[in-house]
């Protein structure tokens, strides 16, 4: 019988073989992808013509050439609604929003502006008042400790509590207040101030986008009424281009149209073939390593001759110079799943370890009960 290291020479080149059948069908999949994906850009394009050719406008004569073509689609009596409809939306918008004059809008934002920039000014003294106030020596840190209020954490049995008395004696006397509680108390009223002047900034600045925001509003719904059938065309024409779509088969005045679904359809044919071709030389390379893993690690000298000719048995992709023809019967058969791979996994089955209080040469064997779990496991250990 042939030698170990020969078959090994064998399966590594039935595998060799194989990942270069996956490269092949991987790259007709790609192929095959991107003309399915330039046909179908191809159609949209057409499909986008003809609508623009049979509905440019909404005029009774386009409608009537277009009633021909897609008979009970769009009548001139429903296009006048539509659009009468669309005017009356636009109208009823106007009406909710109002009038405006854009002269004396204008002066009211700019003084809006101005009035913004004061308050923003106000802003950013009281803020500096604020910091100042706090920034003199120790006075953030008491006033974050809560010190002069009931919230103080330090008691009169904790030398903290001298150390923060005196600090604030001294702070006192810096600032030049009474007492401790003048200084919580200008603080108060300094954070008071600041508060009340930027809400006044936020008052001011929603004001401004408001008004803004409104005049955007009416000259957008002037705009829409003017509009009003031109968005009429357009929603009609999206319409269309969706019924166009869906004709199946498509007339033969949509030009390539129908000649790009028959390729289309065999595309996404030939690809799911291909498919399920390539997940199928993934499970045969499985196979194949954890094979291969298995007779490295077995103690047999020699290998039956039915196995080398076992592995010229395994399926490959077809492939006639110019394209890959799919592997007929790739769900009738694998390599993988047949008997005389079963036979293979368990003729080179590793030897049991030797018997041990906690592990058994039967427990052992009970682990290889079934081939495909064993070669799933010993194809997931060498990753």
């Amino acid at each position: 019988m042939p030698a170990m290291s020969d078959f090994v020479v064998g399966l590594e080149n039935s595998e060799g073989g194989l990942r270069s059948d996956l490269e092949t069908v991987a790259s007709e999949i790609d192929t095959a992808t991107a003309r399915r994906v330039e046909l179908e850009a191809a159609r949209r394009a057409t499909i986008r013509d003809c609508v623009l050719a049979l509905l440019p406008d909404l005029a009774e004569a386009t409608l009537g050439t277009l009633s021909r073509r897609v008979p009970g689609f769009l009548t001139p009596t429903a296009a006048r609604e539509a659009v009468r409809e669309e005017i009356a939306a636009c109208e009823d918008r106007l009406r909710d929003l109002g009038t405006y004059d854009a002269a004396a809008e204008e002066a009211r934002i700019h003084g809006l502006e101005a009035e913004l920039r004061r308050i923003r000014a106000e802003a950013d003294l009281a803020r500096d008042v604020r910091d100042t106030f706090v920034g003199t020596t120790d006075v953030r840190y008491l006033i974050d400790a809560d010190y002069g209020r009931a919230t103080y954490a330090q008691r009169f049995w904790n030398l903290q509590y001298y150390r923060d008395w005196k600090a604030a004696d001294e702070a006192v006397e810096r600032i030049g207040l009474k007492s401790w509680a003048d200084v919580l108390a200008q603080h108060s009223a300094n954070t008071r101030a600041l508060a009340t002047i930027e809400s006044a900034a936020r008052d001011a600045e929603y004001a401004i986008a408001s008004a803004q925001m409104r005049i955007r509003s009416i000259e957008a719904a002037r705009l829409a009424l003017g509009n009003a059938e031109a968005t009429v065309l357009e929603r009609w024409q999206v319409k269309l281009s969706a019924r166009l779509d869906a004709l199946d088969p498509a007339p033969p005045w949509m030009g390539s149209v129908a000649q790009a679904d028959v390729e289309i359809a065999g595309l996404h044919e030939r690809t799911l073939g291909l498919e399920a071709e390539r997940s199928r030389l993934h499970a045969e390379i499985a196979g194949l390593a954890a094979l291969r893993k298995r007779v490295i690690r077995s103690r047999q000298q020699t290998v039956p001759d039915e196995y080398f000719a076992g592995l010229a048995q395994i399926p490959r992709a077809r492939y006639d110079g110019a394209t890959v023809i799919e592997y007929s019967s790739a769900r009738d058969y694998s390599f993988y799943d047949g008997m005389l791979y079963a036979q293979m996994m368990n003729y080179f089955e590793p030897p049991a370890p030797p018997p041990s209080e906690h592990h058994s040469s039967s427990s052992y064997d009970a682990g290889y009960a079934s081939h495909h779990s064993a070669a799933l496991s010993d194809f997931s250990g060498q990753s």
